[in-house]
């Protein structure tokens, strides 16, 4: 519980943050006279489709991939890590990394990260599928919990799941 506490009472951010570095830069992009000839397939909206007709063209024209004006998100330099760098300062982290693949990379990368062979894991039956995969690929043993448990801590309920 006290961790809980030292999070709550964490610092008030120090950077600005009313910037937003990777966003102005993806607009930036956008708005140029671009002819991609990489992924995604849509090619930044350029052909009609019911796609373009819900997002609206210039949502399309922001999902690019990674070009120099708009960093490497595997080794940011500029503004990816401008913003990862107000990011972590948002959440009072030491850091904070962006990714891609949604949800899956995500819980993969929390499961290796955390996880070394041999290592106990309990998982809620109902949990997302690649929490399967990062147990696998971090070689950590499964221990499958009900989910309908209330874990208690000293009398006070610390996750009910």
């Amino acid at each position: 519980m006290n961790h809980l506490k030292e999070l709550v009472a964490s610092p008030i951010p120090l950077l600005n943050q009313d910037k937003m570095p990777l966003f102005d830069s993806l607009v930036e992009y956008a708005k140029q006279d671009v002819t991609p000839f990489d992924v995604p397939g849509h090619k930044m909206g350029s052909a009609m489709s019911p796609l373009k007709e819900v997002l609206e063209e210039m949502a399309l024209r922001m999902d690019v991939n990674s070009m120099k004006e708009l960093d490497l998100l595997s080794h940011p330099q500029s503004v990816i890590k401008e913003a990862q760098d107000l990011a972590a300062d948002a959440f009072g982290a030491e850091h904070a990394y962006f990714l891609v693949n949604g949800t899956t990379v995500g819980i993969q990368t929390m499961i290796m990260a955390t996880c070394k062979p041999g290592d106990t894991l309990l998982v809620p039956r109902n949990g997302h599928k690649s929490v399967m995969d990062g147990i696998i690929l971090s070689g950590a043993r499964p221990v499958f919990m009900s989910t309908m448990c209330t874990i208690y801590d000293d009398g006070n309920v610390l996750s009910m799941c």
